[in-house]
């Protein structure tokens, strides 16, 4: 059961949502770039999903000191459970993404929103930093960017956006429908985004780095492999083609997005599990080989948008010579 702390004075213009779990050596400096943002009018939906660590107590002893800050705990149901839960208590007119071991340039929500308030833009994106340690915040004296044609530009063109939702800023009416998929853990941002994007008429670029990203070990996206991470992936690619099968693309949109989750498919189902552990590869292909097999059947899994390459792979891994 949620138990959200809430406040009873109007809403704010924007929500950040901020997933918890197992971060507590990163919880308060993450939350202090929050109360440190030069736009004052927001509020920040902590979602603590079952942490056993202390982030619990770290929740609670910075909640009273500020109304801003609202905390939701509920039981271990995963990331994307937790991004969903606070979405559906966000009061704000546009939401961002916030990870509980990352930071917020002081001026990241003033920069993000007056590019959106400004424009009739749908989704803001900025420039990160990453890595272990945060640097300085430079600034780039460098005008924003709108762009139109959205989905087909960001499927086409690959502009430096990233494929993540942490460094952007989204008009909350555009996330109606968007949900993060609750059947995977891994490549559940992916998904959000692709459908964020196909529902966004215009976005803007800040070409400033206003989101520090951090790169731990330890974290999901850097462990070794494991079936949570092959698997999770694979069922991030077959989400895609699943949404996007009725939807009006132009031809070479729907053939780059084919060969985008075509190349998904072979990587975490072929390459990922000889890259990473060769030794035991007889053991992940017992996995992947029979689930490629079926999605192939299925229509999910197309090698043909594969480069020749790696097609001649994908066929002779179908067919049990690798």
């Amino acid at each position: 059961m949620m138990s959200p702390i809430s406040r009873n004075d109007k809403s704010p213009q924007i929500s950040i949502i901020l997933p918890v779990y197992n971060v507590e050596k990163y919880l308060p400096e993450c939350l202090d770039s929050v109360l440190a943002q030069t736009f004052q009018d927001w509020e920040v939906i902590c979602v603590n999903d079952g942490s056993p660590d202390n982030c619990g107590k770290i929740l609670n002893e910075y909640a009273p000191k500020d109304s801003r800050i609202k905390i939701i705990t509920q039981k271990n149901q995963g990331v994307s459970v937790a991004r969903n839960n606070g979405l559906k208590l966000a009061k704000g007119d546009y939401v961002c993404f916030l990870d509980s071991d990352d930071e917020l340039a002081p001026n990241f929500l003033e920069k993000m929103y007056l590019a959106l308030n400004a424009t009739k833009a749908d989704i803001a994106w900025c420039d990160y930093q990453q890595g272990e340690y945060k640097q300085s915040w430079p600034e780039k004296a460098m005008p924003e960017v709108t762009y139109g044609e959205v989905f087909d530009r960001f499927i086409c063109e690959h502009p430096n956006m990233g494929a993540c939702i942490w460094n952007k800023m989204y008009r909350k009416e555009i996330l109606k429908d968007c949900q993060f998929p609750e059947e995977t853990g891994i490549g559940e941002d992916l998904v959000f985004l692709y459908k964020a994007l196909f529902k966004a008429h215009e976005i803007i670029y800040v070409p400033m780095q206003l989101y520090f990203y951090r790169v731990r070990e330890n974290s999901a996206m850097n462990s070794g492999l494991s079936e949570k991470i092959i698997l999770g992936n694979i069922k991030a690619a077959e989400l895609l083609i699943d949404y996007f099968k009725d939807k009006d693309l132009s031809l070479k949109t729907r053939k780059i997005l084919n060969q985008k989750i075509a190349k998904r498919i072979f990587k975490f189902g072929v390459l990922e599990p000889k890259r990473k552990d060769k030794e035991n590869l007889g053991k992940w292909y017992v996995l992947t080989r029979p689930l490629l097999t079926q999605l192939k059947t299925k229509g999910i899994y197309q090698p043909k948008y594969l480069a020749l390459k790696n097609r001649l792979k994908a066929w002779q891994f179908l067919k049990g010579k690798q």
